[in-house]
């Protein structure tokens, strides 16, 4: 029985699916003839909807106005849903969508999301006015302390899983001088964890309270464990640093030393360890 002749066009009335339903089958529907067909109806239609909203993904930039994209009506009240990420916020890609299908662009939605190797846009938001600091190797092996630097929010993700070093990543900028100028750059989150102890605390329970349960994402078993393994792991890297540290200055280990050290371990700066 195909649906959109059938079950979707017809049951609206009752009386009229009952005649087309005794024109097909040459006998009177039971109840369960009706039941059994809206439950079919209601299958094909979630399916079709879940499978059009990953065909309709896209940027919200000339596109056919007034028309829903996941089940290509015509609608005055359309609604836009965007992915929570740089290009969901910023280049606006995303669902054009009618109320009515917004339950399957949310669906696909969060399909994508879980799969991202960034973090969602909003579990950080509450950065964007903080004021960091973090370690800068310069080309020619000088380091730096840059004060006074943010996220990259606005430029581009700014907590990801870097798809070379499969780390877990800072992009950040500061203005290199008077005139407004700007650098952008990727570190390893755990630079940040060290420089940053009054934001970001000693213990990955800190950020995974403060970030990742900002995501709803947080109940889903995979995606938590992926995240909290990575912040993990770059607390585990910042903490290991601030213990050798302490040492260092009590054995008067030179600072040289100590910085050829931590170029060895590649602790702040993307490397392949």
């Amino acid at each position: 029985m195909n649906c959109s002749e059938a079950t979707f066009e017809f049951f609206g009335d009752i009386y009229l699916w009952k005649d087309v339903f005794v024109n097909r089958n040459n006998k009177l529907p039971k109840v369960k003839n009706f039941v059994e067909d809206l439950l079919e109806f209601g299958k094909i239609n979630v399916e079709t909807g879940i499978h059009n909203a990953t065909n309709a993904f896209r940027r919200e930039t000339f596109v056919t106005m007034n028309t829903c994209y996941i089940c290509n009506k015509f609608y005055s009240d359309l609604k836009y849903t965007y992915l929570d990420s740089f290009i969901g916020k910023y280049l606006l890609y995303g669902w054009i969508h009618c109320k009515d299908c917004k339950q399957f662009a949310i669906k696909d939605k969060d399909r994508r999301e879980l799969n991202l190797e960034v973090l969602p846009l909003s579990t950080y938001t509450y950065l964007s006015d903080t004021k960091l600091n973090f370690m800068y190797k310069k080309c020619n092996n000088i380091y730096k302390i840059i004060k006074s630097l943010g996220l990259s929010i606005g430029h581009q993700d700014c907590i990801f899983i870097h798809y070379k070093y499969k780390i877990l990543t800072a992009s950040v900028y500061w203005y290199t001088d008077k005139n407004g100028l700007s650098k952008l750059m990727e570190i390893p989150f755990s630079n940040l964890i060290f420089h940053n102890r009054n934001i970001f605390g000693y213990s990955y329970e800190n950020s995974i309270n403060n970030i990742l349960k900002k995501s709803h994402h947080f109940q889903n078993t995979n995606w938590k464990n992926k995240w909290v393994k990575k912040f993990k792991k770059e607390y585990s890297k910042a903490n290991t640093w601030e213990e050798y540290y302490k040492v260092s200055i009590r054995k008067g280990i030179p600072k040289e030393t100590n910085l050829l050290i931590l170029d060895f371990l590649g602790y702040f700066y993307l490397r392949k360890i």
